[in-house]
């Protein structure tokens, strides 16, 4: 067993001699873990060129050059086949390293002046994975010269604190995933119209997106966001992230890509402590103050991915009793695109401004703004909703405008409260009642005598007029659309819930023997408006005891 000699080609160019081969490696990898995300090998080549150690030429100058010519002819194109192999016995014969390189370098010299020999040197760089042969074979299919992921993150909305309850923030968090890729050559194109000139390559570009598209269709999860904004304190919220913007940026020379996403962040989770990872570790360590749920005027932002600022105004007026507090907010929601998607399809409902108006109609109808209101009005989380007057904060909003800019995907709104009384009724807007009551009086004679200077005689009768009351009632309800025929005029109107109002006041009024009588009871409802009213009469006496 023995080897006979070694066996030295790069595409049809063989050299004659073999000449020296050495080879060092480069590793690229991810300075944060230590990752290989691609390397190079590079191979040199150092030979002389000697033309009269072949027999079928003459030797001399002329043909060292054509020697010469011959190597830079085999070395002008890059990716052929490059084989280091040792011949013999079938036992030592064999490949020792293989692939096809990207020829970095040839330079030629002669020490005589090209009349008998001349020398060169060649450097190949050789792809990790595109090498065999070597025992500390890099081991990776990445191939990619460079990889980075950059976060950063910004307050659209700080933290604040409004009697006692806490209001997250809002963050917005910048991702930036990019890469550059190595060019890996996997067999010979010659005759399929490949733009590598006859070699079957997979490109740099290629390469980095495919890396890049990996980790560009990755959500932020909690822990990263926490641990991102892990600035020494205690108390942390957990988050839900929605991709409100994507670009793409790529170099096709230079086989490198970028995407650089942006973030919105929105608590989905009260503030808790948190544990060694990161993660929220339970809600028995709530800050003072801070309750769960919309009755204390705190939403989990992360169902909505809105930013919601509002001020309040409240302006008591001792003279009547009544407390307005007027809410003036902006509500701005961000879109929600396919992670997976750069073409920035949206999630089905997660345009700005529906996000935007869903969420202001929960804040609306589950009581979070009148929640708001009413805190401001009492000055301390609501129980009772009592104020300092000492009468209750009504919840229903007195006045509502709100604007509304669709391509800004924002809603804003303008809402009054005041501490007026409940509506007696269910089911209508506006309400007004008014009693009147008129005592009994002496009943007496106006008796006129002719020529009487000082007047009339008034006469005691002895008696007594009776007891009368008057009821106004006026309201509005939401008018019914279409037109009102026949008997359905009133079909709207809220007639039987007032029915119980009158019939109330009457009952209170007759007493134990009472004699009374309903002298009056009309009502007028418009249909077009939604405006009722009723006016009801009593005349009643009471028991003599």
């Amino acid at each position: 067993m023995a080897i006979t000699g070694v066996n030295v080609t790069y595409g049809d160019y063989q050299f004659k001699p073999a000449p020296d081969v050495s080879y060092e490696r480069e590793t690229y990898a991810i300075k944060n873990n230590g990752n290989i995300i691609g390397g190079v090998y590079t191979i040199s080549l150092e030979g002389t060129l000697i033309p009269e150690a072949d027999v079928t030429k003459s030797g001399g100058a002329l043909d060292v050059f054509r020697a010469q010519e011959d190597l830079h002819e085999a070395f002008t194109s890059n990716y052929k086949e490059f084989i280091a192999e040792f011949l013999g016995d079938p036992d030592c014969e064999g490949t020792v390293i293989s692939g096809r390189p990207l020829v970095n370098s040839i330079s030629i010299s002669s020490p005589d002046y090209y009349t008998k020999r001349a020398q060169y040197s060649i450097s190949l760089g050789f792809a990790a994975s595109s090498l065999s042969g070597a025992q500390d074979y890099l081991g990776t299919g990445l191939n990619l010269e460079d990889a980075q992921t950059n976060y950063s993150f910004g307050y659209i909305k700080k933290p604040t604190k409004f009697y006692g309850v806490e209001f997250p923030p809002v963050l917005e968090i910048s991702r930036s995933v990019s890469a550059v890729g190595q060019v890996i050559s996997t067999g010979d194109a010659t005759g399929l119209g490949g733009s590598y000139e006859g070699a079957l390559c997979v490109s740099g570009l290629t390469n980095a997106i495919n890396y890049v598209t990996g980790v560009a269709t990755l959500e932020l999860s909690n822990v990263e966001v926490n641990h991102l904004l892990s600035l020494g304190t205690e108390v942390a919220y957990g988050y839900r992230t929605y991709l409100t913007d994507r670009s793409v940026s790529q170099d096709e020379t230079a086989g490198s890509i970028s995407v650089d996403d942006t973030f919105i962040a929105v608590a989905n989770l009260m503030p808790t402590s948190v544990d060694a990872n990161g993660n929220p570790s339970g809600a028995d360590t709530l800050p003072s103050g801070v309750t769960s749920g919309p009755e204390s005027g705190f939403v989990k932002l992360g169902e909505y991915p809105v930013n919601d600022t509002f001020s309040l105004n409240v302006e008591k007026s001792n003279q009547d009793g009544i407390t307005s507090v007027t809410m003036d907010g902006l509500v701005k929601g961000y879109p929600t695109y396919k992670l997976g998607d750069g073409s920035f399809s949206l999630i089905s409902d997660s345009g700005a401004f529906d996000i935007a108006r869903t969420y202001t109609r929960f804040c609306l109808d589950s009581g979070v703004f009148s929640t708001r209101a009413a805190m401001a009005y009492s000055g301390a989380i609501p129980e009772t909703l009592t104020g300092v007057i000492g009468t209750p904060f009504n919840r229903k909003p007195i006045s509502e405008a709100y604007g509304y800019n669709i391509e800004e995907g924002t809603i804003s709104y303008n809402i009054s409260f005041d501490n007026r009384p409940a509506h007696c009724v269910t089911g209508v807007i506006s309400e007004q009642i008014n009693v009147t009551k008129n005592r009994p009086t002496d009943v007496h004679a106006v008796i006129t005598v002719l020529g009487r200077a000082a007047g009339p005689i008034l006469q005691d009768i002895g008696t007594r007029t009776a007891f009368t009351q008057d009821l106004s009632i006026s309201a509005a309800v939401v008018p019914s659309t279409g037109c009102a025929t026949g008997d359905n005029y009133f079909d709207a109107a809220p007639t039987s819930q007032y029915d119980a109002v009158v019939d109330n006041l009457e009952q209170s009024i007759s007493g134990d023997g009472n004699t009374i009588f309903r002298t009056a009871d009309n009502e007028t409802f418009d249909v077009k408006t939604g405006r009722y009213t009723r006016q009801c009469s009593w005349i009643y006496t009471s028991c003599p005891s």
